[in-house]
């Protein structure tokens, strides 16, 4: 298992970060899109093709990790996403799986 951390600036490092934490505010642009070509849309027709996202993820509260060091292929990897509520109103108590695994 591997654990991932949303840093500053839209970063996803594997370091824990340190200090009193952070947060994100994102107002929602409905004008973002997945394109024409996504898997919403092609259900049954053409080939799923995600060109260039770099203008649509503007739109978007991302997080970008550093380029892995090798390729590596994932078949059938389940991701598992683990949030936390604003640490003052975490508890191990609440949360005793997310406090154990990172």
């Amino acid at each position: 298992m591997q654990c991932w951390f949303f840093g500053a600036n839209g970063t996803l490092g594997r370091a824990r970060p340190v200090g009193a934490g952070g947060a994100d505010r994102y107002a929602v642009d409905f004008r973002a899109t997945s394109g024409s070509r996504s898997r919403w849309h092609t259900q049954s027709g053409p080939d799923v093709v995600y060109p260039d996202r770099s203008r649509e993820g503007r739109k978007l509260l991302a997080y970008t990790s550093a380029p892995q060091a090798r390729a590596s292929r994932s078949p059938g990897t389940v991701v598992t996403l683990d949030v936390a509520p604003t640490p003052s109103r975490w508890s191990p108590d609440v949360w005793p799986s997310f406090a154990s695994r990172c």
